[in-house]
């Protein structure tokens, strides 16, 4: 367990020094309720932050510890609402597309089966690009289980195309960054 007097030194280094070195790479201050602050309001809060700290106070000015900040979202300063920008940004995630298809082509999919029709449907969907299907969609306010179904459609089947009246389902194609084979 980091005592209080260990805080304030890495407190009082991220102050002086707001990045990593080498690299550069910014530093947050991560306050005992979960607040980011930033070097310069470290700096202009210093008593108040030294005060909670070594009293073990619970009014969110308690210094919790110092981060590297590497990826993801830019966090917010938590007392003038500057942004701290990640040294990497966000991660890149799998691009998605989202079909509505029949219950062969789901079924297919739950159960990895690729017969003729739909693993063709499937190779040209991918396009020589790296990725699979999984069942299911993104939650939506009218669907909050991600479903996608709709008890019967006319809709032509987004995978196989066949124009056969039916259930539908949401399926997506996840493709993995950096796409090609």
């Amino acid at each position: 367990m980091t005592t209080e007097v260990e805080l304030m030194r890495q407190v009082r280094e991220f102050i002086r020094h707001p990045h990593v070195w080498p690299g550069g790479y910014p530093k947050v201050l991560i306050m005992s309720d979960g607040a980011i602050l930033c070097a310069e309001c470290a700096r202009s809060e210093y008593r108040q932050i030294s005060y909670a700290t070594r009293h073990g106070l619970r009014d969110g000015w308690g210094a919790a510890g110092v981060a590297v900040h590497m990826e993801g979202p830019a966090e917010c300063c938590a007392h003038c609402s500057t942004e701290i920008e990640a040294a990497y940004g966000e991660p890149e995630g799998p691009e998605t597309i989202e079909y509505s298809v029949c219950e062969d082509c789901l079924l297919a999919i739950a159960h990895g089966e690729t017969d003729h029709d739909i693993g063709a449907a499937i190779k040209r969907e991918l396009a020589g690009r790296r990725g699979h299907f999984v069942p299911g969609v993104a939650p939506t306010d009218e669907d909050p289980d991600g479903a996608g179904y709709d008890e019967f459609s006319w809709h032509d089947c987004e995978l196989c195309r066949s124009g056969l009246g039916g259930s539908r389902h949401g399926v997506t194609l996840l493709l993995q960054p950096g796409g090609g084979e």
